[in-house]
């Protein structure tokens, strides 16, 4: 999968998605120091601030194969890279999780105010390295058609089978609502 997200505006490389997860991208070029970060306090251009360095414990083998994976404020910023009109306040991230029973589900916990709005759901896909974005429209789903959580009756419980992927209908083990009739895109990284 190409991890090509750009060029760099500093010396001309390949910007990679980056393993570190105080970054987003990086120039894949090792004599350049061209970094996006992620954090505040550190401009987008990667210029830090009063002398701020990157210290050898943040320096990462490129050559190595990592997992990688990447956070709520990583995706939302590819989707923006992608053009799409994503922010923290419309939208759900959730990565696929190990449940204790060993079946592998997406688990995300909105409250029931998303469905008033047309609301963005992010699946993290850890193993494919892929973003799965679906737009639910404002009242698509009514709050009756899916089930809240016991210890918090304010958010809603939905458990997205991560193994459906012959029939990827993205199913929500809970209340049985397919997913996939809202999935807009998908963004590898």
């Amino acid at each position: 999968m190409d991890d090509n997200c750009g060029t760099c505006p500093k010396c001309g490389g390949e910007l990679k998605i980056s393993p570190n997860p105080k970054l987003l991208y990086e120039c894949s070029d090792y004599e350049c120091d061209y970094r996006k970060y992620m954090w505040a306090g550190i401009p987008k251009d990667g210029k830090a601030k009063g002398g701020l360095k990157m210290d050898s414990t943040e320096k990462w083998n490129k050559s190595k194969n990592v997992r990688r994976e990447i956070n709520k404020s990583m995706a939302i910023q590819l989707c923006l890279d992608k053009g799409i009109p994503i922010n923290r306040n419309n939208c759900t991230f959730a990565s696929q999780n190990q449940g204790h029973t060993g079946n592998n589900k997406y688990w995300a916990n909105p409250p029931f105010d998303k469905l008033k709005n047309d609301w963005w759901l992010i699946l993290n896909d850890i193993d494919r390295r892929q973003l799965y974005l679906f737009l639910i429209p404002a009242g698509a789903i009514k709050s009756n058609e899916v089930i809240a959580r016991t210890d918090k009756s304010y958010q809603i419980d939905i458990q997205i089978h991560y193994n459906d992927h012959h029939h990827p209908n993205f199913t929500d083990s809970r209340s049985g609502i397919h997913f996939k009739q809202w999935l807009v895109k998908t963004i590898p990284y």
